[in-house]
């Protein structure tokens, strides 16, 4: 990478680090203030080209400015000016001295807005509280109002970490980390005439990856007459390139494994997929000459990257894309598969209408799905190409070169890294030029590159490529890119994770673990669809506040990643859940857990989801039920049907399947029925013992299920025989009266005060479908709590 291109991508990321200092009070220009604040660092106080990025971002200040016509502030001021556009109307610059009508619009202590507050055409009011990406935060419509103290602390820390570093590419990560963990919370714009729901640093971050596109594009290029004295022709040409990749075959490769360890190959395997996926994205940045201020999103084996619109670029992404497929193709066959594609953008659409070129790249890399292999290919995939000497991996089932323990290099190699992923103090160092030697202690990656993990002494004196870190923001030479996972796990005395065994034998009754699998209900079409403005629901198309733009999408994005990797570990560890994460990244999860646990488990992510997004998103889930050492590739298989059967029940999704999707006969009648519910009908298991959290009034299933505990508790064997009695009688329909007058008799036993038991009321609970249905629920999970 150029040095002028680092001075731009860091004066690009710090342009308008001046709002800081001017909302901790200080009453000035916050060009001039972030000018005075970099020259004030010794790293920065001679880079001509990122003061000039910095001083003269806005049109009005570089209109007089007597810099070069190729100087970079020209490309920092357009940069600056797509990443906001759709929100900015006039020029006026926030702590304008000179200006009285910026005194009068601006409000210094405004908090950032939620991006949910106007998805889907709503309306809402919403805000964050200040932090520093130390819990989850959950959009309020209290009075969130900044502090001049929250700015002060702010720039303390950018201070002490800017000062240490050096103008180059390798502390690009590590600026990024900083104003990623300082910025967050804090809106980029505090217009009050604006919408404010784009962060600091979300707005830096798409300015610095236009700012580098343009770099690329511009070439030979007079900046001041393409970009300042042309604007509005040159926001018409299709500047960029919007490049996605997905990756099939995900779900399959992580669970369809059978052998004595999977639980420890599990968690290390789906972590291992995720790392390969980011160091893909790393590559591609690299070989065009990119930070990852460019990438957009990554997660769940998708992603998406903004490029600049050259022929040099695409043909680097046709061979990178080639030798990525052999690659894959060597490794795995046909079980996974990637397929990349990109849509040509303009400016303009970045700025306006960015949801037509989510849809144009979809479509592109649908294409190349639907035409996966060439001859060649074919050809390849049919050559036997294994000797005498190989086996059959024990884990995996793949025929290969094996470990003295029966295990392919990548089982066994997970294996042995399999304890040291769930601690903190880890970093996952990818090396070059794997030696032969090296083939179980390491795992494979693209381009001649290996995996491996380190402590910090180790990696300081590793040749590496690249380094990251986990959940732990870092900086430092090349040091490291961190990346959030979803990592919960319930431990042994705190120090050993527990196995499915210990989750089923520390279950409340019955021995069994239980599986959670959820995603998010239509997030492409959030992408696509979300921000487009409605009026008595119609697509508005000629208004003119526009919030179809990268910066939005963007912001978007990183809420539900940083929900789905890093969030998530807040929401098990704040009830003591017994459970552990598999996966969670992108928009979806793999969680194992007691079965009592992981009911309550689902209706508490529910709930934080719907709260974390204004009820603007919904979610579906499946919850099965297993013996520990029930196939993990089955319980998988099984899981993602109750999941389905959750998103297929009826058009609104947004359900949860709870241990069975219903059977039919050979002619078509149902014998047994589904158990697709509405989230609000999911019971409580754990907290069924504080009756202030349950609606008895409703009769719901939580209800129910604490009225039979109050019942049937009384007899010495917690009333199973007649439990089992009335659950055949429900699932048979048949009209057994003589059990239907037991089972009134032995409710209206009950005698807690604070319900009121009515007999008649029971006998419709037999008689009706939906009170039937939640009725065998209640006694189905009763059998299974007092189970011995």
């Amino acid at each position: 990478m150029e040095q002028r291109l680092v001075n731009l991508i860091i004066g690009a990321l710090l342009h308008d680090v001046g709002k800081i200092i001017h909302r901790t009070g200080i009453m000035q220009s916050h060009s001039k203030l972030g000018w005075e604040f970099v020259s004030s660092l010794p790293p920065f106080n001679k880079n001509n080209d990122i003061k000039e990025c910095i001083k003269y971002h806005h049109g009005r200040e570089l209109y007089k400015a007597k810099v070069d016509d190729n100087s970079l502030a020209y490309i920092s001021y357009i940069a600056d000016n797509i990443s906001a556009y759709s929100d900015r109307r006039e020029e006026v610059i926030e702590g304008d001295d000179t200006d009285d009508k910026s005194a009068a619009i601006f409000d210094r202590k405004a908090p950032l807005s939620s991006v949910f507050n106007i998805l889907y055409g709503r309306s809402d009011k919403n805000s964050y509280r200040f932090n520093m990406l130390k819990d989850i935060s959950y959009p309020t419509s209290k009075d969130n109002t900044l502090t001049s103290s929250n700015y002060e602390g702010i720039k303390i820390k950018l201070s002490e970490h800017l000062k240490a570093i050096d103008i180059s590419k390798e502390y690009i990560n590590s600026i990024l980390h900083l104003l990623e963990v300082t910025t967050s919370f804090v809106p980029s714009s505090t217009n009050t005439k604006e919408l404010m729901d784009i962060s600091f640093f979300d707005h830096s971050k798409t300015t610095a990856a236009i700012a580098s596109c343009l770099y690329y594009y511009l070439a030979n290029d007079n900046y001041r007459e393409k970009l300042f004295m042309n604007e509005k022709q040159f926001k018409e040409e299709q500047a960029f390139l919007l490049y996605s990749y997905d990756i099939s075959g995900i779900q399959n490769y992580i669970y369809t494994i059978s052998g004595s360890k999977a639980l420890k190959s599990l968690r290390a395997r789906s972590l291992y997929l995720e790392l390969l996926l980011e160091n893909i994205v790393d590559e591609l940045l690299a070989k065009i000459g990119l930070s990852r201020c460019n990438l957009i999103y990554t997660g769940g084996g998708h992603a998406y990257i903004l490029l600049p619109n050259t022929e040099k670029v695409k043909n680097e992404i046709e061979e990178f894309d080639t030798e990525l497929k052999a690659w894959f193709l060597d490794q795995s066959d046909i079980s996974l598969y990637i397929a990349g594609g990109y849509a040509e953008c303009s400016s303009k659409e970045l700025a306006e209408d960015i949801g037509k070129v989510y849809e144009r790249v979809g479509r592109a890399v649908s294409k190349r799905k639907s035409q996966r292999y060439t001859a060649n290919d074919i050809r390849k995939l049919n050559e036997c190409k294994y000797t005498y000497e190989e086996r059959e991996c024990k884990e995996c089932k793949k025929t290969g070169k094996t470990s003295k323990e029966g295990n392919c290099n990548i089982c066994q190699a997970l294996f042995e890294i399999s304890s040291k992923i769930i601690r903190d103090d880890v970093f996952f160092v990818v090396l070059d030029n794997p030696a032969d030697d090296r083939s179980f202690a390491t795992l494979p990656l693209p381009f001649n590159q290996c995996l491996t993990i380190k402590n910090m002494e180790e990696t300081r004196a590793e040749d590496y490529i690249r380094v990251y870190s986990k959940n732990l923001p870092s900086m430092g030479h090349g040091f490291a890119t961190n990346i959030w996972v979803g990592d919960y796990t319930a431990k042994i005395n705190n120090k050993n994770p527990k196995t499915f065994e210990n989750f089923a034998d520390e279950a409340v009754g019955i021995n069994r673990i239980a599986v959670l699998r959820a995603d998010v209900d239509n997030l492409g079409k959030a992408f696509i669809f979300g921000f487009k403005e409605e009026k008595d629901g119609e697509i508005v198309t000629d208004s003119n506040r526009k919030y179809e733009t990268i910066s939005r999408t963007a912001t978007l994005s990183r809420h539900l990643s940083m929900f789905f990797k890093y969030y998530i570990n807040s929401i098990l560890r704040d009830k003591n859940r017994n459970a552990l994460i598999v996966y969670s990244g992108g928009d979806d999860m793999f969680i194992v857990g007691s079965w009592n646990d992981i009911i309550d488990l689902a209706g508490d992510i529910r709930k934080a989801f719907v709260k974390y997004t204004n009820g603007t998103l919904s979610i579906s889930s499946g919850i099965g039920i297993y013996p520990h050492s029930f196939p993990i590739s089955r319980i998988a298989e099984e899981v993602g049907e109750l999941e389905n059967a959750a998103k297929t029940k009826d058009e609104f999704k947004n359900k949860v399947t709870l241990f069975t999707t219903g059977k039919v006969d050979e002619n078509g009648k149902v014998v047994e029925d589904d158990w697709v519910l509405e989230w609000d009908q999911l019971p409580i298991i754990n907290q069924l013992d504080d009756i202030d959290e349950i609606n008895i009034n409703n009769k719901d299933i939580t209800a129910k299920l604490w009225i039979l505990r109050e019942v049937l508790r009384k007899d010495d064997q917690h009333g199973k025989a007649f439990l089992y009695n009335m659950l055949d009688l429900l699932r048979s329909s048949q009209n057994d009266r003589i059990n239907i007058a037991r089972y009134a008799y032995l409710l209206g036993r009950a005698e807690n005060k604070k319900i009121k038991l009515n007999v008649t009321e029971f006998y419709k609970w037999i008689k009706t479908e939906k009170d039937r249905k939640e009725l065998e629920i209640a006694m189905t999970l009763y059998s299974y709590e007092t189970r011995d």
